[in-house]
């Protein structure tokens, strides 16, 4: 009998990183290259803080210098989960925290990063489709918004994409 999936089987071994010292300038470039959501602000291995394109945003237009430390604007760490905790177990508490993604760590170091999409991705592979509600279009529920990547019940059909409510504004 195969043991229940851990964070590890399915967790993302790379993912972009900063260093609290960087200029905010070169952080926003890195998003910008790798077009990338986030990135784990680390002292040497250990995750400190993550900082987001929409960080970079409020700081430029609060007038910080692309100069400042990323120390100065990035957000508190994003919430760690250990590589060997069941899937099961951190499902309520990935898909519960605002950030969409959990730092994966190993005696106190980054080594991995597991996200909404890793997760849905496992836990249906693994328990097969989720049960839908009467009336529920299957294509739409608990489904990956298209245009941010987050999980939400509630998605929409515009111009070909499934989009969240959030994101249907900006369109």
């Amino acid at each position: 009998m195969r043991d229940e999936p851990t964070v590890r089987d399915v967790m993302h071994r790379e993912f972009l990183g900063v260093s609290e010292s960087d200029a905010l300038g070169d952080a926003a470039e890195l998003l910008v290259e790798e077009n990338a959501e986030y990135l784990v602000v680390l002292r040497g291995h250990e995750p400190v803080g993550s900082l987001s394109a929409r960080h970079v945003l409020d700081a430029v237009l609060a007038d910080q210098s692309l100069e400042t430390d990323v120390a100065t604007v990035m957000e508190p760490p994003v919430p760690t989960v250990s590589a060997e905790q069941r899937l099961a177990d951190v499902e309520e508490r990935l898909l519960g925290e605002d950030a969409g993604h959990l730092i994966v760590t190993e005696e106190g170091e980054a080594i991995g990063v597991i996200t909404e999409r890793d997760l849905l991705a496992a836990t249906t592979t693994v328990r097969g489709p989720t049960h839908l509600h009467e009336g529920t279009d299957p294509a739409v529920e608990n489904s990956i918004c298209e245009v941010c990547g987050s999980l939400s019940p509630e998605l929409t059909s515009v111009n070909g994409q499934l989009v969240c409510p959030d994101c249907q504004d900006g369109l």
